[in-house]
């Protein structure tokens, strides 16, 4: 009798909390519906539905967090026994990584106005400022780089390499398909990897179902503000 009242009590809880997170889901998408045309806070309204879609999906996210170059995709291979992910050697320029169960891998680019104040964030000790990146392209960038310090200088390099293939790849949205071959292009390498603000990896780990792990970016990486 013990034991069926304790299961029935387990069973109650669990009932409770799948109702409580069902309403709270609810509340949110009301809410979201709100002020879905206001044209304010389009990521942070991005990052809500995606939080959303976790929850209905039960899906449980696991955070990896320590200092930059602290081992942390290091850690993550050895959990799933294989070398998957690679570690980026610039602060400036990483992205977050995201480990899931599937089979489609795909980056999300960062967008205009986050690059913009990234490349803000590099230049601020100069006192200048820019309202576009095409002002920041058209600028004095030689003179700008005698300023600037090794993981700056390969942002700036890789800016003004590639922002037109950044922007050609923004025409067709921020989601884009990579295959494993292409993880450490954008992960990795400071020339693409600086568009991207997150590595999306699907990989056939039963281990993996229901759960998102994330590499995080570092303290002092470049969400942290641009060394």
């Amino acid at each position: 009798m013990a034991t069926d009242n304790a299961k029935d009590n387990r069973d109650n809880q669990q009932l409770n909390q799948n109702t409580a997170t069902t309403n709270m889901s609810i509340d949110i998408q009301k809410a979201l519906d709100i002020i879905s045309d206001v044209p304010l806070f389009k990521r942070t309204k991005q990052d809500i539905h995606e939080t959303l879609t976790r929850i209905d999906n039960k899906l449980i996210k696991i955070g990896v967090f320590g200092t930059f170059s602290a081992g942390k995709s290091s850690l993550i291979n050895a959990l799933l026994g294989e070398h998957i992910l690679v570690s980026s050697p610039n602060p400036t320029t990483a992205a977050t990584t995201e480990i899931s169960y599937g089979d489609e891998s795909y980056i999300t680019l960062k967008s205009q106005s986050q690059l913009l104040d990234e490349i803000n964030a590099v230049v601020e000790y100069q006192d200048i400022s820019f309202s576009t990146i095409e002002d920041f392209i058209n600028s004095d960038l030689e003179k700008l780089k005698s300023h600037l310090n090794k993981n700056q200088l390969a942002f700036v390099h890789a800016v003004e390499k590639h922002y037109n293939l950044y922007v050609s790849m923004l025409e067709n949205g921020e989601k884009h398909a990579i295959n494993q071959q292409e993880l450490k292009k954008w992960s990795a390498e400071d020339e693409y990897a600086t568009f991207v603000k997150t590595v999306h990896i699907a990989l056939m780990h039963d281990w993996l179902k229901g759960k998102i792990i994330v590499d995080s970016l570092g303290l002092h990486s470049n969400n942290q503000g641009i060394q």
